[in-house]
């Protein structure tokens, strides 16, 4: 009977998301896979935390979404997600669940969860941060003043928000019942998981992500195209753009969970 109404809204949810351009059709049909993963593998709660995920997270993306795509930064398409974005943030996802599918543990929820608490903290810090009025820094020394937009540019606005998006997931595992173990360790591993990996998403930001400039409005950006257009690399790894550091920062983050879920 759940699998019976699972299904309908899944997709009922999915076209949705398409209608009102959270996806475009790439990211319809990966999100539905990632979706359909993550529930076979984790049930209902876990599907829970993921629709969670990316409503807050394509709500924040297309607030004011002509000023920060003016910075060069947001997702093209009027901020319709594709398949890599999906899969950036959602592979580690459902890689857990499958495991946790075929083997059960605690072990693989605490990953899921230091993965999703990651991609949320992310995003939130990216999005939200790019609205502060102060001029963001470097994650590393010299701490030097950077563009907003710029991979690599925290600004404390930002960090507070990625604070917050990790603590939510702490306590909506709480709330759920995802762990059976005390309620502040719970909320701890998956805050630290979540702020590590967000912290070295930046830290991968400012030192091998690529980033150029965009051919057409002449703003940088860490997109590799922009207005339709292949834009001109300036510095970093060309190759190693936002949605392949968003991967191994979430798979650093469940790491980070992992370990101190372990050593705990």
């Amino acid at each position: 009977m759940e699998v019976a109404l699972f299904l309908p809204t899944l997709i009922v949810l999915t076209l949705l998301a398409y209608r009102i351009r959270f996806l475009d059709a790439s990211g319809a049909v990966s999100a539905s896979l990632v979706g359909l993963l993550i529930y076979y593998g984790g049930g209902l709660r876990w599907f829970g935390t993921l629709v969670f995920f990316f409503a807050i997270s394509s709500l924040l993306t297309k607030y004011r979404y002509s000023e920060k795509r003016n910075m060069g930064i947001v997702q093209e398409k009027g901020g319709a997600r594709g398949w890599t974005n999906v899969l950036a943030n959602g592979g580690f996802a459902s890689f857990f669940a499958l495991n946790e599918l075929a083997y059960g543990g605690d072990y693989y929820t605490v990953a899921f969860l230091g993965a999703i608490s990651t991609a949320f903290a992310d995003t939130l810090g990216t999005e939200v941060g790019l609205l502060s009025k102060n001029e963001p820094r470097s994650i590393i020394p010299p701490f030097r003043r950077l563009v907003r937009g710029q991979s690599g540019a925290v600004s404390g606005l930002g960090l507070l928000a990625g604070f917050l998006g990790a603590l939510s997931f702490g306590i909506i595992a709480v709330f759920l019942g995802l762990l059976n173990q005390n309620y502040l360790l719970v909320i701890l591993i998956v805050l630290a998981g979540g702020v590590a990996g967000s912290t070295f998403d930046s830290f991968l930001g400012s030192t091998i992500q690529g980033s150029g400039e965009c051919v057409v409005c002449g703003k940088g950006t860490e997109m590799l195209v922009h207005h339709e257009k292949p834009t001109k690399h300036i510095r970093g790894i060309r190759f190693v753009e936002n949605n392949i550091v968003n991967l191994i920062s979430t798979g650093f983050g469940a790491a980070v969970s992992l370990a101190l879920f372990l050593a705990l």
